[in-house]
């Protein structure tokens, strides 16, 4: 990744952010508060983004919290504490600690994961609140969002302008390395946007473009998601790719994801290039054995696939990978295998001329030929050094006589017979699926798997089909049977969630093992439960039913293809509950309802604009009233329609109006019914002026009779007139009211009344809310 030059001043990342390796010396837990100021850190960088980076890297130190609510404070020798004894510990030093301590747990109610929401907890029984250099933890919202390409193809750089409700800017990037599968290799943070562009403007190799922020967020998801599932990651991927990791996903949070279709070089394209570089090597070197060019095929095969995605792309960090992983997929004689360079010498020059690059690119690919040649060579002729696939081949293959092709052909036959997936499942009982659920060897008493094996029956058939209907419930018995108390504690929907996520994962329709039919956020978008929740009950029972990438229960496996969810023609957001009316599905996830007192915190950020308000409301409210608490903290009139956007399902007063489908009324609805902490939906207000408001469920709050009913806890930035003429329009009502001299400066300082661009009282807004 491109970094600041030499001389120019700046850094990465603050000082210190980086993780820590625990170092066996006394824990957190046994040096407080003795240690206190030597462990805690200090949030005092003038720019908010270094401050955010502090607390990010500060909090991936420690362990997730446990689920348990028992907290071990003894010293566990180099292992540090984990979340949740270290908010315990500082908990319990009662409701006035140093300020450091409150700025402590202000980061991990920011940054904290699981231990996230104790923290909040720990925060609010604090007398002082986080100081000011802390209180913008999180809040950072993207201003732009920028891709930086290398000529090569190689790298994607992701490049997010933030900025802070202090005023003050930052930019975060993120380096994905297409050579390496896509993992994200490399992360950091700077203090602008432009002194990361600046970085790459005097390069003829690098460009700056502007992308689509949810095609970018959806990249960066799955860069994650192959670094989570490669082993040996953390040996090339640089610190700060996990110490910013809780930063990025914050500041990605509230946006939408798009993942376009991946491009591909068909097999004819692909012949077209071989049959000209091919034809034109017999035109000008005619010597040239054919057993050198015949290598040509493997070369436009892995630029396409594994690459830059283009045959003519070589640079080289390109050619180092294909020449090492030739050493550890290619099965042939190192004399053979030494044509690949040969080849690359030839195939490389051409594909710069062909792609009109000059000879200072193709200088520096043959350069890269020249150094790895030594290890290439080395590699294929060391009989220890072969790849797991090339010495399964040669395996196979020992013993057969050489001399007879039928015999050769036989055994890689054979060979190949034996890597095929099994696609097949044990036949049904009763003979057809779906297979009922068989509760044999289960505690009678125990309804609840049953209620589980239910829910997950209902998603795995309007997901996928029947045969997926068996196979949810084979896994929910067979757990079961393994460990009775598995579902004894947790909802039963977030169960059945994890259940149809197992079984999607042990099928490949998710994940990155295979072809992928399904992204696992397209999945999970469509169950109950956040994200994290699921693919965590996933993992546990996967590992009650012994299955895993490698090893799989024949019984818990498809018969058929993969499922592609694109491919269904529905839109189902969830399961559970029944149809309002006989036209008009459930609402997207039916929850039981919270106690009648319980309360959320909604963060609600406006699209495209700088304006947010965070606010407390009642989680038994329904929709409608959310819609005119929306319609006070934003001050506008409610002239205009409106519809929410949860899970897929549209919500308005206006149901018979025609969207595109059946929506449901709003006044029907409650929030509880609806919504988790975690949750995050959409809030669209006025057709024509298109205001969106991006809105974040954040704590679950007990009853506090001490606040009002409806409550504006803080907020930032103006909220657009009524009937300004959306975004374009609001901007050109800003520039005017700025501008005295403007022709049409009065008549829309009169027509405007108390709006002043870049403001916000607080107090009035919350006033006029609670008294709404």
């Amino acid at each position: 990744m491109a970094r600041r030059r030499k001389g120019t001043g700046g850094r990465v990342t603050p000082k210190g952010t980086r993780p820590r390796h625990w170092d066996g010396g006394p824990t957190l837990v046994s040096a407080l508060p003795a240690g206190l100021d030597a462990l805690l850190p200090r949030f005092d960088d003038d720019a908010a983004i270094f401050r955010d980076a502090e607390a990010s890297s500060f909090v991936t130190m420690f362990p997730a919290a446990s689920a348990s609510d028992v907290i071990d404070l003894t010293v566990r020798g180099d292992e540090p504490p984990a979340a949740g004894e270290v908010l315990a510990v500082l908990a319990d030093l009662g409701p006035r600690p140093p300020q450091r301590v409150v700025d402590t747990v202000a980061a991990f109610a920011a940054y904290g994961g699981s231990a996230a929401p104790k923290a909040a907890k720990v925060l609010r029984s604090f007398a002082a609140k986080p100081s000011v250099a802390a209180s913008g933890f999180g809040r950072g919202t993207i201003t732009s969002t920028r891709v930086v390409e290398d000529i090569f193809g190689e790298t994607n750089q992701y490049l997010f302008g933030l900025r802070y409700p202090d005023g003050t800017e930052g930019a975060a990037a993120v380096l994905i390395d297409r050579l390496l599968g896509g993992v994200l290799k490399d992360a950091l943070v700077m203090p602008d946007v432009a002194t990361f562009t600046d970085l790459v403007d005097d390069s003829d190799d690098m460009t700056v473009r502007p992308a689509d922020l949810a095609e970018a967020a959806a990249a960066i998801d799955d860069a994650y998601e192959i670094n989570d599932m490669t082993l040996g990651i953390d040996e090339i991927i640089d610190d700060d790719v996990n110490a910013l990791r809780p930063l990025i996903e914050t500041i990605l949070a509230s946006s939408p994801r798009t993942r376009p279709e991946p491009a591909s070089v068909s097999a004819k394209e692909r012949d077209r290039v071989i049959d000209e570089f091919v034809g034109s090597i017999h035109d000008t070197q005619p010597e040239v054995s054919d057993d050198v060019l015949s290598w040509t095929g493997l070369a436009v095969d892995f630029a396409a696939d594994r690459g830059s995605g283009d045959p003519l792309k070589w640079g080289p960090n390109t050619i180092v990978t294909f020449l090492e992983w030739s050493t550890r997929k290619v099965m042939a004689d190192p004399a053979d295998l030494r044509r690949i360079p040969e080849m690359l010498r030839l195939f490389v020059p051409w594909a710069h001329a062909r792609a009109g690059w000059d000879d200072r690119h193709v200088g520096a690919a043959l350069d890269a030929i020249d150094r790895t040649l030594p290890l290439f060579d080395e590699a294929i002729s060391e009989p220890g050094s072969l790849g797991p696939v090339q010495q399964a081949v040669r395996d196979a293959l020992a013993g057969i006589d050489f001399s007879d092709p039928d015999a050769v052909a036989a055994a890689i036959e054979q060979y190949n017979v034996g890597l095929e997936p099994r696609e097949t499942t044990i036949a049904p009982a009763g003979g057809s699926h779906p297979e009922p659920f068989d509760p044999s060897g289960l505690d009678d008493a125990n309804g609840k798997v049953a209620a589980i094996a239910e829910l997950a029956s209902t998603a795995a058939r309007a997901l996928f089909d029947d045969e997926y209907v068996t196979l949810v419930r084979r896994v929910v018995a067979d757990a079961a049977r393994v460990d009775p108390d598995l579902f004894a504690r947790g909802r039963p929907d977030i169960w059945a969630s994890g259940v149809v996520y197992a079984v999607a994962q042990l099928n490949d329709i998710i994940g990155s093992w295979g072809p992928m039919s399904v992204f696992s956020d397209d999945l999970t978008s469509r169950l109950a439960g956040a994200p994290g929740t699921i693919t965590a009950k996933a993992a546990k029972i996967r590992d009650r039913v012994g299955d895993d990438r490698w090893s799989r229960d024949p019984r818990h496996q498809h018969s058929g293809a993969r499922v592609d969810l694109s491919d269904l023609g529905i839109d189902f957001g969830g399961f559970g509950g029944s149809s309002s009316s006989g036209d008009v599905p459930s609402p997207a996830i039916v929850h039981d309802r919270l106690p009648e007192d319980s309360a959320f915190v909604l963060r609600c950020d406006l699209v495209d604009l700088p304006g947010w308000r965070t606010i407390r409301v009642p989680a038994s409210i329904t929709l409608y009233e959310l819609h005119l608490v929306l319609q006070r903290i934003f001050d506008w009139d409610d002239y205009h329609l409106h519809r929410f956007t949860i899970a897929g399902r549209g919500y308005t007063s206006d149901p018979e109006a025609d969207w595109g489908g059946a929506d449901a009324d709003d006044l029907d609805v409650r929030l509880d019914e609806l919504l988790r902490p975690g949750s995050v939906f959409d809030y669209l207000y006025d057709f024509g002026d298109n205001w969106q408001i991006r809105i974040t469920v954040g704590d679950m709050l007990e009853p506090d009779p001490v606040r009002p009913r409806f409550d504006l806890l803080a907020g930032a930035g103006d909220a657009p007139p009524e009937d300004c003429g959306g975004t374009g329009g609001y901007h050109n009502l800003v520039s005017i009211l700025a501008d005295p001299e403007h022709p049409e400066h009065d008549e829309l300082r009169e027509w405007a009344g108390d709006f002043r661009p870049g403001s916000f009282d607080l107090e009035s807004a919350a006033a006029r809310l609670r008294n709404a």
